[in-house]
């Protein structure tokens, strides 16, 4: 048996690569149906992003749809959406898609199935049983903020292998937005996976890893590359006896798919509606820049607040002042800008040439190092990405499921007319 898997992940809203990365897919997908062998696209996770405003103001479901109009037959849950909004957009999710979408090691506080997931699926194809598994990252800020329940990849997935064998399941794929490197870990400790593909960690594998007998492949990140990988596997067993993958390029010279610009085209009259609703006005236009405070706050974070000193609050606000460390483009922030922070209730000085020479002002007095003072900000500021002041976020009180641009909606809604303040 010919089988062709077609991969993604990662995406992260990055909707004119998929329109392109849909030309490919049916082109290759076309091929392979012809020579007799079966082509599946198969996404690890994380199309969606609060960054796009599709995918934003859906929380996620308008990048559901596209990746289904773009001809994707399997999807994983990734982190993108769950880790700001808990379970609450999951349901929406796997309703645009058109099918639930796969993970097995994430369940809501009663330990029950989250609607709009599934743990595996089985797909028939010339007398043979594809089982197809997806697992997420098991992050502690599920268990911490929204009280969900995770397990291991390495303790669910022995279990769910023997349920699929139990089922006839010949060939074993996983969907995996756990990193290459707990990828290679699980492959290590777990038999009766012939192929993962990966996400998270935005690796670009090529040519495969073999590992252990696992075969594991990752598409890198944003819709670059369309991963390939074509398998021959044995009629009787659905053992890969033989395997080619590669990486295929996205670039400006592969058209558009009509039909993955139409299920864009879909959503965006969607958001035109969600768009038209009036909130409130603002009396002037309000900028954004990243290197300086400006009007905007363009943040997809969580609101927090926690009390710090004087000496913490120096260590952010010189590390943050300073324009090389406001420039860096960053992993966790999608390669966009980290840019300047937005300071409210205190003024900040320097005094003399050195950035490290800092005084904050608060309500007309310098504070001093050993006072403590309570702070309003995001998980953003105190997260190990960024760097400036890294706290434990167990440590933190957070507002969720709420990212920032609900609270400036709702505070717009509340105070309109809004002046932008002239100093």
């Amino acid at each position: 048996m010919k089988l062709t898997i077609l991969h993604t992940n990662d995406m992260h809203g990055r909707i004119q690569q998929l329109e392109r990365i849909a030309t490919l897919v049916r082109t290759i997908r076309a091929e392979v149906n012809q020579n007799g062998g079966l082509c599946l696209y198969v996404d690890a996770g994380d199309a969606e992003d609060t960054i796009l405003l599709e995918s934003s103001l859906t929380k996620g479901s308008a990048m559901n749809a596209m990746l289904r109009g773009a001809g994707c037959d399997y999807a994983a849950l990734g982190n993108a959406i769950p880790a700001r909004y808990g379970i609450q957009p999951i349901k929406d999710m796997g309703a645009s898609f058109g099918r639930p979408l796969l993970c097995a090691n994430l369940f809501d506080e009663n330990g029950e199935t989250i609607p709009g997931l599934e743990p595996f699926t089985i797909f028939e194809f010339q007398n043979q049983k594809l089982g197809i598994i997806g697992l997420t990252d098991p992050s502690e800020s599920y268990r911490t903020f929204f009280h969900l329940k995770t397990e291991e990849a390495a303790d669910v997935l022995p279990k769910l292998i023997s349920d699929l064998r139990g089922r006839g399941a010949q060939t074993i794929i996983l969907l995996s937005h756990l990193s290459s490197k707990a990828d290679i870990e699980l492959a290590e400790k777990v038999q009766g996976v012939d192929v993962i593909v990966g996400a998270h960690d935005h690796k670009a594998i090529t040519p495969p890893l073999v590992v252990n007998g696992t075969i594991i492949v990752q598409a890198g990140d944003f819709g670059k590359f369309l991963g390939r990988l074509d398998l021959t596997t044995d009629s009787a067993t659905g053992k890969v006896v033989a395997h080619e993958g590669t990486l295929l390029p996205i670039d400006e010279s592969i058209p558009p798919d009509p039909q993955a610009q139409q299920a864009v085209a879909n959503e965006r009259i969607r958001i035109d509606q969600l768009m038209g609703r009036e909130i409130g006005i603002l009396n002037q236009a309000i900028d954004l820049a990243d290197d300086r405070e400006c009007s905007a706050i363009r943040s997809t974070a969580n609101p927090a607040w926690i009390k710090l000193t004087g000496s913490q609050i120096k260590q952010f606000l010189r590390e943050a002042s300073k324009p090389e460390n406001a420039a860096r483009q960053l992993h966790g922030l999608r390669g966009r800008s980290v840019g300047m922070p937005h300071v409210a209730g205190a003024k900040i000085r320097r005094n003399g040439t050195s950035p490290e020479d800092v005084e904050i002002e608060v309500q007309g007095r310098v504070i001093k190092d050993e006072e403590s003072f309570l702070v309003a900000s995001t998980d953003m500021e105190f997260a190990d990405y960024v760097g400036y002041l890294v706290i434990p976020f167990e440590t933190v009180e957070f507002e969720v499921p709420t990212i920032m641009p609900e609270v400036m909606e709702d505070y717009i809604r509340a105070h309109t007319p809004i002046s932008i303040p002239s100093h």
